[in-house]
């Protein structure tokens, strides 16, 4: 998935990482370097961790639970994106709400439902 800003300037993408027993994303920036991987892991199936190139964990996106009913349903979800630090820029706080759209498509929309 390919990002840009509302000036029609890329900001990066998000790339789907195949793995075994997880499920990964690495954001990009516009010049393809590696700005951070998304990780989800399967026994926290409704959240997904943040990491920066160095490991630290920098933010998190997590399904938010909405009840029996609205679970069996409905196709609505609330998504909570944190960020654990001030002095991440745009670009970043961009590409990991782009990121938590992707988690929602992937991973709890209803492939068979129309």
């Amino acid at each position: 998935m390919h990002v840009r800003d509302g000036s029609d300037r890329p900001l990066g993408s998000l790339r789907r990482r195949l793995t075994f027993l997880g499920r990964r994303f690495s954001l990009e920036g516009p010049d393809g370097r590696l700005i951070a991987e998304v990780r989800g892991r399967m026994l926290r199936p409704n959240t997904f961790m943040v990491h920066e190139p160095g490991g630290e964990e920098v933010a998190r996106v997590t399904k938010q639970w909405g009840g029996i009913m609205r679970e069996a349903f409905t196709d609505a979800d609330t998504f909570r994106v944190q960020f654990h630090k001030e002095s991440l820029d745009q670009q970043f706080r961009m590409l990991t709400l782009a990121a938590a759209f992707a988690i929602d498509l992937d991973f709890f929309e209803s492939k068979g439902r129309r």
